[in-house]
């Protein structure tokens, strides 16, 4: 009888402990999937970034597949489409993308990029490949660009054709 009351105390104190615990984030198993998700990413209340895509894949790197989002600028959105996407374990940031296309609303630019990749140190989005920019006036190809985290500049490296559009 003793060591009933011994274990009931025990469950007792073990589900009031347990119940003023802070709720943990969800962290993925080894080799788990979803489909159809969205991620978003807010700070300060303010939504920075939203990610769509067909699927999540959670083996050895966290990636989606087939993915379409929104960086939210302070004066517009920038949309983006990329066959891959990879991301920090968190899921709070991408590592790299590929076959990447990027819009601007505001500025009505259009991105054509192969690969990027994030540098955690400097804190901006790079690539070492073939990148094109097409504007309303015209087009600038090169190799290579740097971007913040927002997509809020961007700057092509080595550029080699500027094709100016005439109406």
């Amino acid at each position: 009888m003793e060591g009933r009351s011994k274990i009931l105390r025990f469950l007792i104190f073990f589900i009031l402990f347990t119940g003023c615990t802070k709720p943990k984030k969800y962290v993925f198993q080894f080799e788990q999937q979803m489909q159809d998700l969205t991620i978003e990413r807010i700070k300060k209340g303010k939504l920075l970034t939203q990610i769509k895509a067909e699927k999540l894949t959670k083996a050895k790197k966290t990636f989606l597949k087939n993915c379409q989002g929104v960086f939210y600028k302070a004066t517009s959105k920038v949309f983006f489409r990329a066959k891959e996407v990879y991301l920090t374990e968190d899921l709070t940031r991408i590592l790299f993308m590929t076959d990447v296309y990027i819009e601007d609303q505001r500025t009505l630019e259009e991105w054509f990029i192969k690969k990027v990749k994030w540098n955690p140190q400097k804190k901006v989005y790079f690539s070492d490949y073939e990148v094109r920019k097409k504007t309303p006036t015209g087009e600038v190809t090169g190799t290579g660009f740097v971007a913040d985290e927002n997509f809020e500049w961007i700057e092509i490296k080595n550029p080699r054709v500027f094709e100016s559009i005439k109406g």
